[in-house]
């Protein structure tokens, strides 16, 4: 998964992406679940998603519909955001991605 959208930034240069990378970050801890919307795919395995107010693009599998509800747990945040898609199964969560 990494913070942004079509917007980029030179190494050691402020730039959108860092500031949301920054934002993202704040208060989150490695192993805490978060959920997100289903935006629009972003490549094979990948999609846009919002997680509270940021987009994100995350490893996903599945056959998703739009505004889809996901559930993902924070693996890093640390050198980069990482981000594990969770699958619901048989009434629990399965990790997938």
């Amino acid at each position: 998964m990494r913070i942004g959208d079509k917007d980029s930034s030179f190494p050691g240069q402020p730039g959108p992406n860092r500031d949301r990378a920054k934002s993202f970050r704040r208060d989150r801890r490695p192993g805490e679940q978060v959920r997100g919307r289903f935006l629009r795919p972003a490549g094979p395995g990948l999609a846009w998603v919002d997680i509270e107010g940021h987009h994100l693009v995350a490893r996903v599998s599945g056959d998703l519909s739009p505004d889809e509800v996901l559930t993902f747990e924070i693996l890093e945040l640390q050198p980069e955001v990482v981000l594990r898609h969770l699958v619901r199964t048989d009434g629990r969560l399965d990790r997938k991605v």
